[in-house]
């Protein structure tokens, strides 16, 4: 009953850290939408281009100031990095969907599908740009964290081959061992 009762109590610890976090950044979030919508009046696309900027700006620092427990603070940095490029992208994004919109719905068949058209075309270059910017983030490795995995998974696989070799070497003077007592004086007469 103990053993479960300290299970539960760290699941419980974990879930009240994770409604935390989602409870202050969405509160937040709905705020800053809240503010500009009354104080402010833009469109649409203005505020959501705000409000995707905070959110990933957010994420980000909440993945550097409370990072999995097994991640490394270079790892943490690592990831908010790509957050923060992503918010970026998605900023970008909104604000060529403006632009596309209104060039797609000059053109007269394709006007009525103006919004699907946009979206389609947007969505599509925002998420190639995240890709490649995420990509290249990686490639970068500004913090060596890519660099630190791949001599871990190098040290784990020589690790492994070591082991292994050793086994191996056991066995073979193990033979001879057996070898070297049959064939000497010493060894009794085998009938």
């Amino acid at each position: 009953l103990e053993h479960i009762g300290r299970k539960v109590a760290v699941k419980w610890k974990d879930a009240i850290k994770g409604f935390s976090g989602g409870f202050i950044s969405g509160f937040i979030s709905n705020l800053i939408t809240t503010l500009i919508n009354v104080f402010i009046t833009t469109g649409k696309r203005v505020v959501r281009m705000i409000r995707e900027g905070v959110f990933s700006l957010l994420k980000a620092l909440k993945l550097i100031l409370f990072p999995p427990e097994n991640m490394s603070y270079q790892e943490a940095v690592h990831e908010a990095m790509k957050l923060i490029a992503a918010g970026g992208i998605v900023v970008v994004g909104v604000l060529l969907e403006e632009v596309v919109e209104k060039l797609v719905a000059s053109v007269l068949f394709l006007a009525p599908f103006a919004t699907i058209v946009t979206a389609v075309i947007v969505g599509s270059l925002t998420a190639i740009a995240m890709s490649l910017v995420t990509y290249l983030i990686d490639k970068m490795d500004l913090l060596g964290v890519i660099r630190i995995e791949e001599t871990k998974y190098i040290l784990s696989s020589i690790d492994g081959n070591i082991g292994e070799t050793l086994i191996r070497c056991e066995s073979v003077t193990e033979d001879i061992d057996v070898i070297l007592y049959q064939n000497t004086p010493l060894s009794p007469i085998s009938s």
